[in-house]
């Protein structure tokens, strides 16, 4: 994975993403984030681009204004190195790939004429994550923002918790599969005419079909446009890498009223 060198400061995600209990979303955002090293957007489907300003609740982004609402300037360092992005849980999922003209195996529901895959889940909100054509377009000179954003907290213009989006994975298309239970299963035939177990899972151009679904909590299939994957910065994270900072971070508690005159996070 393409990466800044700065990163957000996600030690907080190892308690509630571990908790016994979580939601789906809990332990999807988590996997994602130790598996990528990215933070997931959720749903995968919510509008983000490069430079949203928001807040990160409970794993969450959500966007409140923009740098450029804000009158900070940045320029964007494109990708033109298009990747594959697989991750599977590391139990509990199990993907078979029929070509067309294959028996199927016993309890299947897709026929031999048909080409499909077979998804078995034996653990509850296991994920089966995979996207295509991926690029990660960043921001290209953070310390810049950083020194722009440090000027607004200091107008009482920015709030501390807000995080800006500084990286971002764009992908030509994604599937997206969390069990419900430990016995959960999916069948999905493929209705273009191929049949190669190659073929990925998150191609569009496969024309993928629910044949059969049991007791699955969610369900992409090879849909284009999502922006599946992200990083943030937060004005912390300048101020502990910027050289020569330090004093800056070592008084930043004398200018935190400002957080009381900045917009409220929602």
């Amino acid at each position: 994975m393409k990466g800044s060198s700065i990163q957000p400061n996600l030690a907080h995600l190892e308690s509630w993403g571990e908790a016994a209990g979580m939601s789906a979303w809990d332990q999807y955002i988590s996997e994602m984030q130790k598996h990528f090293d990215y933070l997931a957007n959720w749903t995968p489907g919510y509008p983000l681009a490069l430079g949203d300003v928001g807040v990160i609740n409970h794993g969450i982004f959500r966007r409140i204004t923009s740098l450029e609402q804000l009158d900070v300037s940045f320029d964007v360092r494109e990708d033109s190195t298009p990747e594959t992005q697989k991750y599977a849980s590391a139990r509990g999922v199990s993907l078979t790939f029929k070509g067309a003209g294959r028996l199927p195996v016993a309890g299947s529901v897709l026929t031999e004429a048909e080409a499909g895959f077979t998804v078995d889940f034996s653990s509850k909100h296991a994920t089966l994550y995979e996207a295509v054509g991926c690029t990660t377009p960043s921001i290209a000179d953070l310390l810049s923002i950083g020194e722009q954003i440090l000027r607004l907290y200091k107008n009482a213009q920015w709030n501390r918790s807000w995080v800006t989006i500084s990286e971002l994975v764009n992908c030509e298309s994604a599937t997206i599969l969390i069990s419900n239970s430990s016995n959960s299963k999916l069948e999905l035939s493929v209705k273009a005419n191929v049949s190669s177990p190659t073929i990925s899972i998150a191609d569009a151009k496969a024309e993928l079909g629910v044949a059969m679904a049991r007791d699955m909590q969610t369900t992409i299939l090879a849909q284009k446009g999502l922006r599946p994957l992200y990083r943030a910065v937060s004005i912390d994270d300048y101020l502990n890498n910027r050289p020569g900072t330090r004093s800056l971070a070592e008084n930043l508690e004398e200018i935190a009223l400002a957080d009381l005159l900045a917009p409220d996070c929602i």
